[in-house]
């Protein structure tokens, strides 16, 4: 009975050691990050305390976030989309929700155009313009929160609408198919709630006579809102 009374204590001996080592860091590491911000310049001071309040806030769980990027991609593979057109330009619309620590679920909206490949077999009326609407679902894990530059990745999937026209006018709706999304990208904090969103995206097109596929780099401001 005494040896049980004396392991007892013994435990709450070790915790409420535990909780007073704890305790202590704390403070510890309250104070080195006070002497370093009064080292540093005010307005490198204040800069750090923005990317730290930004950084809690980003990953707090219900954070939503909206971006506009402009994107430039190239099409290739073996079917008649990608032999037929090759480059061009496009804008995404990208709404993002943070569901706790470094993660959150997006959903892309982007309008891809891509222009006639002018080494393509010749055809009369030519291919003039292939633009594809894609909307997706996305889950994004990122690193380096709060250091003023978070990298991530992305993977997602969803639905890709293509439409053609030829030289003569004359427009041509294809069918709808499946697009697989991966690639990754780095946002460069320039106020608390405001980044610049780079990424490179790399698309799987699934559906119609073969399967595609779309290299994208894009760049945007990317919005946090914050209450």
């Amino acid at each position: 009975m005494h040896s049980g009374k004396c392991m007892h204590a013994f435990i709450l001996e070790g915790e409420a050691g535990y909780d007073r080592e704890l305790e202590r860091t704390v403070r510890v590491n309250h104070r080195r990050s006070a002497r370093t911000l009064i080292a540093l310049p005010p307005p490198a001071a204040l800069v750090m305390l923005m990317l730290g309040a930004a950084a809690q806030a980003q990953e707090r769980p219900g954070t939503l976030s909206l971006g506009i990027q402009g994107q430039y991609g190239v099409i290739f593979g073996p079917s008649d989309m990608a032999s037929n057109y090759d480059r061009g330009g496009g804008f995404a619309l990208r709404i993002r929700y943070a569901i706790g620590g470094p993660q959150a679920f997006g959903v892309s909206f982007e309008s891809q155009t891509f222009g006639g490949d002018s080494g393509a077999e010749p055809v009369d009326p030519a291919p003039d313009r292939l633009k594809l609407s894609n909307a997706t679902v996305e889950y994004l894990r990122y690193f380096n929160r709060g250091e003023g530059r978070s990298q991530y990745v992305v993977a997602g999937g969803g639905l890709f609408h293509p439409s053609e026209k030829r030289t003569d006018g004359t427009v041509a709706v294809r069918s709808d198919g499946l697009i697989l999304v991966f690639g990754g990208g780095v946002e460069i904090f320039v106020r608390r709630t405001t980044a610049l969103d780079l990424s490179l995206r790399a698309n799987a097109l699934l559906g119609g006579d073969a399967v595609s596929a779309t290299l994208e780099a894009a760049i945007g401001p990317h919005f946090y809102l914050i209450k």
